[in-house]
């Protein structure tokens, strides 16, 4: 007997997992499962599964890696169905092939009434995945926000300038007016943002490094902030000479409060 494939997305947005429940029309109607479809023989794995979310769902994903197959035999054919871990940021509205739609945690999967062929996925995503409440869903660098690194790096810049401008200004050049103020932060701003240049290259890269690993969500922060740190510390070092302890303050305090502000997990 030949053997469909069958492709199916496990697809994660802010830590919860897509599952579909099939149309009363469809086969296996009232069951949940990871949406997905049949492979076309001209196809691979991760071109089926894209095209298959695009007709049912209008859902496009960033299809991180293989997961797990599992072989599944009914009245006619066996299924070998093939899961692939995905991300989105995409809203889903409805599904051609199912009349509900929904996301739940990993540990709540087993708690719905699963496709045969998804439930030994699903147990094996749970198994592989099962983490304290105060971590992130598998894989949790795959939920990581990109837009943390400009704000948290536009936070250190605006506010750092604030900082150091406000309290080098008298020191520097006396009293100011409004207009002269705003100059002088514009000017602080500037220079900032040339100097930062190698320290963001390196922040840039552990980003990178980290929203490949497992690493708690708060570790991330911290390495991130220290990386910004001591890249203040030593360009300040470099091209400050005796004055250099002030812009390390005013800088650091910025990167420590603009860390804690910020949320680092996609909202």
């Amino acid at each position: 007997m030949a053997i469909i494939k069958v492709v199916c997305g496990i697809i994660f947005k802010n830590d919860l997992v897509l599952i579909c429940r099939r149309k009363p029309e469809k086969s296996l109607c009232g069951y949940w499962e990871f949406p997905g479809g049949k492979v076309e023989a001209s196809e691979s794995y991760e071109e089926s599964l894209r095209r298959e979310l695009i007709e049912e769902l209008n859902l496009t994903v960033k299809i991180k890696r293989h997961f797990r197959n599992a072989i599944h035999h009914n009245e006619k054919n066996p299924i070998q169905l093939i899961s692939l871990i995905c991300t989105t940021e995409d809203a889903v509205v409805e599904s051609t092939d199912h009349d509900l739609i929904e996301w739940v945690k990993v540990e709540e999967l087993l708690n719905r009434k699963l496709a045969p062929a998804d439930v030994s996925i699903a147990q094996q995503l749970l198994d592989e995945y099962r983490i304290p409440s105060d971590q992130t869903a598998p894989n949790k660098s795959r939920s990581l926000n990109w837009k943390y690194i400009v704000r948290h790096w536009s936070g250190i810049l605006l506010l750092g300038s604030i900082l150091f401008s406000q309290n080098t200004k008298f020191d520097l050049i006396g009293s100011l007016d409004s207009v002269q103020s705003i100059a002088w932060l514009i000017l602080c701003l500037y220079f900032s943002a040339i100097y930062a240049v190698p320290t963001l290259l390196c922040y840039l890269s552990a980003f990178f490094i980290l929203n490949e690993s497992t690493i708690q969500v708060k570790w991330i922060k911290l390495t991130l902030t220290s990386i910004s740190i001591a890249g203040i510390a030593l360009t300040a070092s470099l091209t400050q000479g005796n004055g250099r302890l002030m812009p390390i303050l005013c800088y650091s305090t910025a990167a420590i409060i603009c860390g804690l502000f910020f949320r680092i997990k996609s909202s």
